[in-house]
């Protein structure tokens, strides 16, 4: 499953691109889609069935994210759900 991460700052995205690089996974650094409202232009995306691991990792490192999004692929269009939303911002 595809998910992207979005953040409240770029900073925030940055920090947590090497956070899970660390971890060993491979974030990639992308422009928000424009379907989603964000402080930050920069979001994260993931080929990760686990976005409970996101989360926890985010929260371990205390990175303020916005929300984690499953990323849908439907008659050549996306559309993105909310699957998990950070409703206290870190911090940090």
């Amino acid at each position: 499953m595809r998910i992207l991460v979005t953040f409240r700052s770029t900073h925030a995205a940055l920090e947590a691109e090497s956070a899970l690089m660390i971890a060993g996974l491979k974030p990639e650094i992308l422009p928000v889609p424009r379907e989603l409202s964000t402080s930050c232009g920069l979001c994260i995306g993931l080929e990760m069935p686990d976005h409970q691991r996101i989360a926890a990792l985010l929260g371990e490192w205390q990175i303020d994210y916005g929300a984690i999004y499953a990323v849908e692929h439907t008659d050549n269009q996306r559309h993105y759900q909310v699957i998990f939303e950070n409703s206290a911002p870190n911090e940090g």
